[in-house]
């Protein structure tokens, strides 16, 4: 795969909101760009944003934090905006091994998408802004009880000291 990327995300309209696919892999350059596209998304308090996770094939704990961040931003504004498009086959593999599957609301059905798709890209210029963001995705784990609970603790702790040096 050298050269070629591992992964493309999607922003889609729908008649109640946004549906953003992720095909590929969910890394922290992802999560970054996803959480750029939802801050014009929550301008909104009507629209409902479903991320689309059936044509992922791996997803990283940046990625899963970012999930549970954008979960509680839409959930504090109204509740059920905010859901995980993907089979049950998907929900084993990428959201049970962290136990992040427990927070969500997770649907099988998608509305229909309005118009062409758009890719998604990030945005990221400065790495003290990504590591702030790969901080607080971990933070969003730590809060999430799971095997790896402390795990993600410690990652966010630790670059917590690093950043602020």
């Amino acid at each position: 795969m050298s050269g070629e990327s591992r992964s493309q995300v999607w922003g889609c309209r729908t008649r109640s909101g946004y549906l953003i696919r992720v095909e590929g892999h969910g890394t922290m350059r992802e999560s970054h760009a996803i959480q750029q596209f939802a801050a014009g998304a929550l301008t909104d308090d009507t629209v409902t944003l479903t991320i689309d996770l059936n044509n992922a094939q791996f997803l990283d704990s940046t990625f899963l934090g970012g999930l549970v961040r954008l979960h509680k931003q839409f959930r504090q504004r109204q509740p059920g905006c905010f859901r995980i498009l993907a089979t049950g086959e998907k929900v084993k593999a990428l959201l049970m091994p962290s136990r992040v599957h427990t927070v969500f609301t997770i649907t099988d059905e998608a509305d229909e998408v309005l118009g062409k798709c758009v890719a998604i890209t990030s945005g990221v210029s400065d790495p003290k802004d990504l590591g702030r963001h790969i901080m607080d995705c971990h933070r969003q784990l730590a809060e999430v009880e799971g095997p790896d609970q402390d795990a993600f603790r410690r990652i966010a702790d630790q670059l917590d000291a690093e950043l602020n040096n």
